[in-house]
This record gives C-alpha cells, sequence and structure tokens, in this order.
C-alpha cells in the first residue's frame, strides 16, 4: 500500500488517536489526583475509556499502522536493558512516542508534550529511564531495528544512528525546557 491512499480504517484510526490524545491530556492528571482520593471520577472513567476503547479502535481498525509503530519498538527495546525492569509498560511506550516524535523531525510535538509528561510523572529521559550511557543508547537503536519489529511499519526507513540522534535531540530538546 502506498502513502498516497489512507484506507478509510487507518483513516479512523488516526481520529480514534487524536481523541484519545485529548482526552488523556485534558484529564489525566485530575485522574491521578482523583485516583489518589479514591474517587471513581469522570476524569477516571475518561482515562480508562480513552486506554480502552480508543486504544483499542486505535489497534483495531489501523491494524499494523496504528500501533505507534516506532513507539513500541523503542519500548521492547527498552526492556533488553536492566535498569527499565521496575518501569511500565505505558512509561516506556511513552518515552518512546518521544523517541518516535524525534525520528519524524517533530519538535513542536514534542515541546508540547514534555510539560504533560511531567506534570503527571511520565519518564522523558535517559536519566528517568535508568540508561547508562551510550552503550545503552546503542543497544536500544539496535534492538529497535530487528526485523520483527514494528518501527518497519513507518513510512520512513531507520538506521541505528537514526535512533541514537532522535535520543540525543530529545535529551537536548529537554536540556533547553529546562533552561527556558
Amino acid at each position: 500500500m502506498g502513502w498516497d491512499y489512507i484506507p478509510l480504517p487507518v483513516e479512523v484510526a488516526l481520529h480514534a488517536a487524536k481523541l484519545s490524545r485529548n482526552r488523556l491530556i485534558e484529564e489525566s492528571n485530575q485522574a491521578l489526583i482523583d485516583c489518589e482520593e479514591g474517587n471513581l471520577s469522570t476524569s477516571v472513567l475518561t482515562i480508562i475509556e480513552a486506554n480502552i476503547l480508543l486504544g483499542g479502535m486505535v489497534g483495531g481498525f489501523g491494524d499494523e499502522y496504528g500501533r505507534v509503530a516506532g513507539a513500541h519498538s523503542i519500548h521492547n527495546a527498552l526492556t533488553h536493558l536492566p535498569g527499565t525492569k521496575e518501569l511500565l509498560h505505558g512509561e516506556k511506550v511513552a518515552y518512546g512516542i518521544l523517541v518516535q516524535l524525534a525520528l519524524e523531525g517533530n519538535e513542536e510535538e514534542i515541546r508540547s508534550l514534555l510539560p504533560f509528561y511531567r506534570q503527571i510523572g511520565l519518564p522523558s529521559s535517559c536519566r528517568e529511564l535508568h540508561i547508562q550511557g551510550r552503550e545503552d543508547i546503542h543497544l536500544i537503536a539496535e534492538k529497535a531495528l530487528l526485523p520483527h519489529e514494528s518501527i518497519h511499519f513507518m513510512k520512513n526507513k531507520f538506521t541505528q544512528q537514526d535512533i541514537v540522534a532522535a535520543i540525543t535531540k530529545l535529551e537536548t530538546l529537554q536540556k533547553g525546557e529546562r533552561e527556558a
């Protein structure tokens, strides 16, 4: 399938993904507060629905194109590092989303997500993921590009150097955000 044609189910998945993103950004902080207080609020219900219902729609309608291809490859690569064993699946995928955005050159979206990540405590840096330097970053790049990984469904083809550069770019952007 060429990228000049987007099948209708994939378009439905894209709309569901955007709706999910928006609801997660709007409601996550309040939902976390409500969970800590033991309050089953509309914010908590919205987050549950976004994760289960909208996530299912994205994966179901989008098929292999709706699985945040690069983000899940980064998640899978992170599982090879002992320091990330304590992290949750969603935390690793969240970081993978930032790396995927860096691979796509979407700095604007990264900048818009970083305050949200900080607000709700999602990891967004190598330090927060317990990544121990260049060797770990190169291992992530290697494992993310294994033949069975979903990163290969992305529009562009990437090399290990591209992934290393994306992670480095993400670190640079965050350093700039902290200094601003």
